[in-house]
């Protein structure tokens, strides 16, 4: 079986290399110039540009890229498992069915299952994991498919976003809004549903914001003390490991993993955004 991911995963290239995992890097715009994303430029680089003053916008992985990829598993004869980012985020479902859908005309015993993640960022990349460390246990595709279904149907995202002009310029807050959101040091917190960017709430100031972040994720979850939760941070360790302490302190909670948010994602909350997760009570049940 061949497991096919896009970058909007934001797992180190070294794992998807070593887990043998076909990426379909997102293309990132900046000052003028056209890179594809993990290979051809780094989170870190696209931070440090935006503090510049660059606006990057992204675009999906080009429909030949994604085609040849396609049409050499339907000549191999192997399955495939693509999971993209959230299609309410991005148009890659959508441009993989396409895909599918021309070749099984030529190719019609080809199988290739396309999953909708629902998610971005590191909730987009544990399914990702999750799927590659069971193909490598040799699961069935079938398996495969059933277990990422209900980790995507049932995963908690949860982001705060410290700078909101980002959000303005993405056409998410007005301009006002973000003027004034900046004046009184307003933070607003989002979170993933059914792959849609949600606004919950306003919180004033960056400490009470964080507060009420981790309230938030013990309400969409159960036992984190047995719990793994991710942090992800927009080029902002200090951040992070301050979040992960408390997390720990409060929750008793230890396996906690650090990451960035890769290019994709940050190119729109911007630098110091904070995201958590982890997967609700309701997929234990």
């Amino acid at each position: 079986m061949r497991l096919f991911a896009d970058s909007g995963c934001d797992l180190p290239l070294a794992f998807l290399q070593d887990y043998d995992v076909t990426l379909f890097p997102l293309l990132v715009d900046l000052n003028g110039q056209t890179y594809k994303d993990m290979l051809e430029i780094r989170a870190e680089e696209v931070y440090d540009a935006i503090r510049e003053g660059a606006f990057p916008h992204t675009y999906h992985t080009t429909y030949e890229e994604m085609y040849d990829a396609f049409l050499a598993l339907a000549q191999s004869g192997e399955d495939g498992l693509y999971i993209a980012v959230s299609s309410a985020l991005s148009s890659m479902y959508e441009n993989a069915c396409t895909i599918r859908t021309q070749l099984q005309k030529d190719y019609p015993h080809m199988r290739l299952d396309i999953i909708d993640s629902q998610c971005a960022s590191l909730g987009y990349g544990l399914l990702v994991d999750k799927a590659a460390r069971m193909k490598e246990e040799h699961a069935s595709i079938c398996d495969i498919v059933q277990e990422i279904q209900k980790r995507a149907n049932n995963m908690v995202q949860l982001l705060l976003v410290d700078d909101l002009r980002y959000l303005a310029k993405g056409g998410r807050l007005s301009k006002t809004g973000a003027f004034v959101g900046e004046l009184l040091s307003i933070m607003p917190i989002f979170e993933i549903q059914q792959g849609k960017l949600i606004e919950l709430e306003r919180v004033r100031g960056r400490q009470k914001a964080m507060e009420r972040l981790l309230e938030l994720l013990a309400e969409r979850t159960q036992n984190l003390d047995k719990q793994v939760v991710c942090v992800s941070h927009a080029d902002d360790v200090q951040q992070a490991v301050q979040i992960k302490q408390l997390i720990e302190r409060r929750f008793a909670t230890r396996n906690i993993s650090i990451t960035m948010i890769g290019s994709a994602i940050g190119a729109h909350t911007g630098p110091n955004a904070l995201a958590l997760f982890s997967l609700d009570e309701s997929y234990y049940r």
